[in-house]
């Protein structure tokens, strides 16, 4: 899930897109 929400800082945008790359190349 993608909550950008609570604020958008670099940090969390790379996190999120670290995440669901890493989901997707889990699939």
């Amino acid at each position: 899930v993608n909550d950008l929400s609570r604020g958008c800082s670099v940090e969390d945008i790379v996190n999120v897109v670290a995440i669901t790359v890493l989901q997707a190349g889990e699939v």
